[in-house]
């Protein structure tokens, strides 16, 4: 085989695809993308998530958020267990 065939040659990875970093969102942020969602005519919101990069499970689970808070404000989510 010759240096220069495919099995032998490296690909060098795309330096964007591995940059990806999660998203996060602030409470106000949050809490204007839920009023923005919540004032949308029946049937946009699908358009709407599409164009901001969204899921509906976000939005869902942002709307549950104050509820599991102390005082109403969104909480943090843990990764960690929770030791007794």
């Amino acid at each position: 085989m010759s240096p220069d065939s495919p099995t032998t040659a490296e690909i060098a990875p795309d330096p964007q695809l591995e940059k990806r970093t999660r998203r996060r969102f602030s409470a106000p942020e949050k809490l204007r993308l839920l009023a923005e969602a919540d004032a949308l005519p029946h049937g946009e919101q699908g358009a709407w998530l599409r164009r901001n990069g969204l899921y509906a499970a976000q939005l869902s689970g942002w709307r549950k958020q104050p509820y599991r808070a102390r005082f109403g404000g969104f909480a943090v989510a843990s990764t960690r267990a929770q030791g007794g």
